[in-house]
């Protein structure tokens, strides 16, 4: 991995937020650097910040995007009209609460042996407005594939090189506004030599949280029905965590007679808005 960058995702708002494993000679001091031609790279890197600053969104963002491209063409199941069940294929994906009408976008650049890759997806929600892979040359980048999306207008361009047949290519523009092309192109064959997602292993669980209370829920909600004072000190207390926590309240779920804690946040321009407690920090 070189470089990782997102945006319009989770905690991790419109402004680009970008993590870089390269380094300066003179910075390669022991085993834990590596040397890729002329650039040089470190093998360990941490995030440090703030509790709610998103360092761990930085990693899940990363996750989210190995994992999707990985799996979403053998596990993203097919549009139905203009619907898409969200908690099958995508994983755990979610822009900002204060930016749900803007762009999501992930950036990577990683090496696959000697040979240096870019790759760029663009989604709104869970729908797929451009993507692009390309390769570097001794002087450029070059395009391997590109779409782009304008409304009902879809402009898909692919290297003769990889020769892509028609039936196939049929078959992947049917389903790419959920399924990205590069997914498709790495499970059918034909980048073969693309090993990088593939040989990627990450500890951020990309699987769909529980849309259930969990135990802590639980135990709060009945105890604050028992204990008017318990409500002012639980405020209090969260307000004391420094995440912009400003009040909390109980959703009740549709069709079942379970409650949901949510969290009410404030920022410092007023704006305010809700976050599960799966979602918090």
């Amino acid at each position: 991995l070189k470089s990782f960058t997102l945006s319009n995702f989770y905690s991790i708002g419109i402004e680009p937020q970008s993590v870089s494993l390269e380094v300066s000679k003179k910075d390669c001091l022991n085993e834990s650097f590596s040397v890729m031609g002329s650039q040089n790279f470190t093998l360990i890197a941490g995030l440090v910040g703030a509790n709610g600053s998103g360092k761990s969104n930085i990693l899940k963002g990363l996750s989210f995007l190995i994992s999707w491209i990985n799996d979403s063409y053998l596990k993203v199941p097919p549009l139905i009209g203009s619907s898409y069940d969200y908690s099958q294929g995508i994983g755990a994906y979610k822009a900002h609460a204060l930016h749900q009408d803007k762009e999501s976008c992930f950036t990577i650049e990683f090496y696959n042996e000697q040979d240096l890759y870019r790759y760029k997806l663009v989604l709104n929600g869970p729908f797929i407005l451009n993507e692009i892979l390309e390769k570097k040359t001794s002087t450029r980048f070059k395009k391997i594939f590109s779409l782009s999306r304008h409304g009902e207008k879809l402009d898909l361009s692919i290297s003769a090189e990889l020769n892509l047949n028609k039936s196939d290519k049929e078959r992947f523009l049917s389903r790419c506004l959920t399924v990205p092309i590069f997914s498709s192109l790495l499970n059918t064959g034909y980048l073969p030599k693309i090993l990088f997602f593939k040989r990627s292993y990450l500890s951020i669980n990309q699987s769909s949280i529980s849309p259930y209370p969990s135990a802590a829920e639980r135990h709060l909600i009945q105890n604050q029905n028992q204990d008017s004072k318990l409500e002012d000190k639980t405020i209090k207390l969260m307000k004391s965590l420094d995440i912009g926590i400003s009040d909390h309240f109980f959703l009740d779920l549709q069709d079942t007679n379970k409650k949901m804690l949510c969290l009410r946040h404030k920022t410092l321009t007023g704006a305010e808005f809700d976050l599960f407690l799966h979602d918090e920090s």
